[in-house]
């Protein structure tokens, strides 16, 4: 009894995704941070769990702290859990992938392999950034936007909506697909209905967008304030060059021309035909294209590993191009396999490339957050025992996050809608925490105003890293709450 086709397509799938799953094990607990931002948003995610008022300053938008937040929140690891969860965003994508409908189980497949063994995609399928979530809500709303045009099921049109608005609170690179996203639905009206309702549903991932856009334009005055805060949000401009020219950078932008090419060429027949709309993917492919064009134009690349601007592209380029690279090898066979197999060496390649890159974070930051665990671990820290870090943003960040003890590791001057200063002798007008007393570490940069603090309580120099310097308080000696003064002005601030 011959199997299904189905049953057939999963046979070959299941290898793939176990081949990947094994990969993406080793790079959860192998690969080095690769910017700012992997632990930057681990630590706004934590921050939020514990204060869900948090915003992150109106600079991002809010939807990775809910999916993140409960993650870190519950498991109390800042490492691993993230990093897991992310890889599993990304197998959920390529199983997406495999169930598209239009395309042959050969090209689904190749998608997938595409996508899953991608260099860029082995990067951003661990570090927990936003490009995992984001591909996955836009991939899944992509997809059923397909299935929509197709059937012209209202249901499944909503469906798709839900998963573009979801899209839009994780990345402003969502807004531009909500548009596409409309003007898709308004074009194919739901069969059966009126032109009202495709507007009413076309409408549904703009409820985001709007609303907020109206909350920053009360609390600050300017409706589109966040994306001058998120321009200034980064250290200067990204240098997509030198991203372009390493190995996983050169293998991208070559997949990504290629993606695009295909899709400009299907386009471009469509249009012919006045059915634009059987090209769905393809209209998403040219818009992300697009849109990492505008972002260079303008001068927005942004500082912390540039080349994720591409990730979109590469997501839903891979369908378009694995279509054309099957129907090449039905016309040129051995031209078509000589390609692949060189494709394939050279994703081969570049992935070996970023299992052995560098951290992306300043060396002294890993280490001093190797120092802190190892205190714990040689039992200079005893049960009950807590450590401070300089509020020094974005390297205490670092050290908080990679330290993965999130309920004795804190940062100074940290609260909820009080801030103390805890590593100085001023006494704040807000309320200490509780666990202050039992500090028993503090890591403070070198020659600063904190250095001079804990030394001056007769705290022990303990370890250098870098700038760092780890202080260690003597059994019986004086803690962080001795010695400290009313302050000469009132320190009262909002967190952030």
């Amino acid at each position: 009894m011959s199997s299904s086709p189905e049953t057939k397509l999963w046979s070959r799938l299941l290898p793939l995704l176990a081949v990947r799953i094994v990969i993406g094990v080793l790079l959860v607990i192998g690969l080095a941070p690769v910017c700012v931002d992997d632990y930057f948003r681990v630590f706004h995610a934590d921050w939020w769990w514990d204060h869900p008022s948090f915003t992150s300053s109106y600079e991002w938008t809010p939807g990775y702290l809910y999916v993140y937040g409960p993650i870190v929140g519950l498991t109390g690891d800042l490492n691993v859990a993230p990093r897991a969860l992310t890889a599993a965003l990304q197998l959920v994508v390529a199983i997406l992938l495999a169930l598209a409908p239009g395309a042959t189980r050969g090209s689904r497949l190749l998608a997938v392999g595409i996508l899953l063994f991608s260099p860029l995609s082995l990067v951003l399928g661990t570090a927990p950034l936003t490009e995992s979530l984001f591909a996955c809500l836009l991939v899944g709303g992509a997809i059923a936007l397909v299935r929509y045009v197709d059937s012209g099921d209202v249901r499944i049109a909503l469906a798709a909506a839900v998963l573009y608005l979801a899209a839009t609170t994780v990345r402003y690179e969502g807004f531009v697909f909500a548009a596409v996203f409309s003007g898709i639905v308004i074009a194919r009206r739901p069969v059966r209905d009126a032109r009202w309702t495709a507007i009413a549903v076309a409408a549904v991932p703009w409820i985001f967008p709007i609303g907020w856009t109206a909350l920053l334009w009360a609390s600050t005055g300017a409706p589109l304030s966040y994306l001058g805060n998120v321009r200034d949000d980064h250290f200067g401009q990204g240098d997509i060059v030198r991203a372009l020219a390493s190995a996983e950078g050169a293998v991208t932008a070559l997949t990504v021309l290629a993606a695009l090419a295909v899709s400009a060429v299907r386009l471009a027949s469509s249009a012919a035909r006045g059915a634009l709309a059987e090209s769905v993917l393809e209209i998403h492919v040219a818009v992300a294209a697009i849109f990492a064009a505008a972002v260079v134009a303008t001068g927005n690349v942004p500082s912390q590993y540039p080349l994720r601007i591409l990730f979109p592209a590469l997501v839903l380029g891979a369908l378009p191009l694995a279509r054309a690279l099957l129907a090449g090898i039905a016309a040129h066979p051995r031209a078509a396999k000589l390609a692949l197999i060189g494709a394939a060496l050279a994703f081969a390649g570049a992935g070996a490339a970023v299992a052995g890159r560098a951290p992306g974070v300043p060396a002294e930051d890993l280490e001093a957050a190797a120092a802190i665990r190892d205190r714990f671990d040689r039992g200079d820290l005893r049960d009950g025992e807590h450590v401070v870090v300089q509020h020094d943003l974005p390297s205490a960040a670092a050290v908080f996050v990679l330290a993965n003890l999130s309920d004795r590791v804190h940062l100074d001057s940290l609260g909820d809608v009080c801030a103390p200063k805890m590593l100085t002798e001023y006494l704040s007008v807000c309320p200490d925490p509780e666990w202050l007393p039992r500090v028993r570490l503090a890591v403070v940069r070198a020659n600063g105003t904190e250095e001079r603090y804990v030394a001056g309580l007769g705290w022990a120099l303990d370890g250098r890293a870098g700038e760092w310097r780890l202080y260690l308080r003597p059994a019986g000696g004086l803690d962080l709450t001795r010695n400290r003064r009313l302050p000469i002005r009132d320190p009262r601030a909002a967190t952030w």
